[in-house]
């Protein structure tokens, strides 16, 4: 009868089960030296193999994981692009406010307060502009 050869993969999958084992204390059904003894490869080389197995795991969970991470990424992405177009119109909004403070400048402008005060600090409402026609 021919002897079958257990595969790198399978030895790093059985350690695998040997280490689940032993976290409910039942380890010492598994013994990974008559195991590696089988394939014919040493019990250090059997651990590289499963080392080398949980990365390639890590590495695909990690793979995974993304999409998940993506869309909460692409969510916030459009949050800040909305957030993005709103302060860019206040910017605006207050670069032309700036301009207009800067225009009457220029211009000498000065706010005839005296006319507001004379009106007890209320200002007329639309009955007049220049402070004859109280409100």
């Amino acid at each position: 009868m021919e002897e079958k050869r257990l595969s790198p993969e399978e030895v790093a999958g059985i350690i695998s089960t040997k280490e689940v084992l032993e976290k409910i204390g039942q380890g010492r059904l598994i013994n990974v030296k008559s195991l590696c003894e089988c394939p014919g490869i040493s019990r250090k080389r059997a651990y590289e193999y499963h080392r080398e197995r949980e990365k390639r795991a890590r590495e695909e969970q990690g793979f995974r994981e993304p999409s998940a991470r993506s869309q909460e990424r692409e969510r916030e992405l459009t949050a800040l692009k909305k957030r993005l177009d709103r302060l860019e119109i206040e910017n605006g909004a207050l670069k032309i406010a700036q301009m207009a403070v800067e225009d009457l400048k220029k211009r000498d402008f000065r706010p005839d307060w005296g006319a507001y005060q004379s009106y007890g600090g209320k200002l007329s409402q639309g009955k007049g502009t220049n402070g004859s026609c109280p409100g």
